[in-house]
């Protein structure tokens, strides 16, 4: 009977850390309309216009929409930020935050090849050097990327420059899907153009 108790005691605990984890970044997450975002940015004290970006004090912070769905919706959030702290560390403080591990269970070789390699950062992610340091997935469809974007010091980082990136696929999925339809509507429109022309 005592065993029962303590697994159900930790499972219920579990479930509720896990359903109060955190899934946003400064009060912003994937899903948002643009007038959320402008309305949260107000409020945040951005210091230009909430829907092209937010800079705040320690860092700034960009969101991505979707392209087809209406009204648009934001798919992912950045936050690129500066700071002293070590890759191994951020990575830490980050799982922390979120309550959940990297995919990864060691990045080690990830943050070597993120600060051993100025020239092959992911083109579709601006930056000087680095790479991804750590991947997270926080349920529901969310995921966390963590970059390092650049770096002053040699063999050890001094100040980095990281990106943190907070993911929606189900918002990714049904902006593609809605593209799809667009699509099928608009190809339906031009099989209807002269369908059968005489010659």
């Amino acid at each position: 009977m005592k065993v029962w108790l303590v697994a159900a005691l930790v499972l219920s605990l579990s479930v509720a850390s896990n359903a109060a984890a955190k899934r946003e970044l400064r009060g912003f997450f994937p899903g948002m309309s643009k007038e959320e975002v402008t309305e949260k940015g107000k409020a945040a004290g951005c210091s230009y216009a909430p829907s092209a970006g937010c800079k705040v004090d320690d860092g700034e912070l960009n969101f991505n929409f979707t392209k087809t769905l209406s009204p648009p919706l934001v798919r992912e959030v950045v936050f690129r930020f500066k700071s002293g702290t070590q890759p191994a560390e951020m990575i830490s403080q980050i799982s922390s935050q979120f309550g959940v591990r990297p995919v990864k269970s060691n990045q080690q070789q990830d943050i070597i090849r993120a600060m051993g390699c100025k020239i092959c950062y992911a083109i579709d992610r601006s930056g000087k050097v680095g790479g991804v340091l750590a991947r997270w997935q926080l349920g529901n469809g969310l995921s966390l990327q963590l970059d390092l974007r650049d770096y002053t010091g040699v063999g050890r980082i001094e100040i980095a420059d990281y990106a943190l990136f907070l993911t929606s696929q189900k918002v990714e999925a049904a902006d593609k899907q809605a593209e799809q339809q667009a699509r099928d509507v608009d190809a339906a429109k031009f099989r209807k153009v002269n369908p059968v022309p005489k010659f």
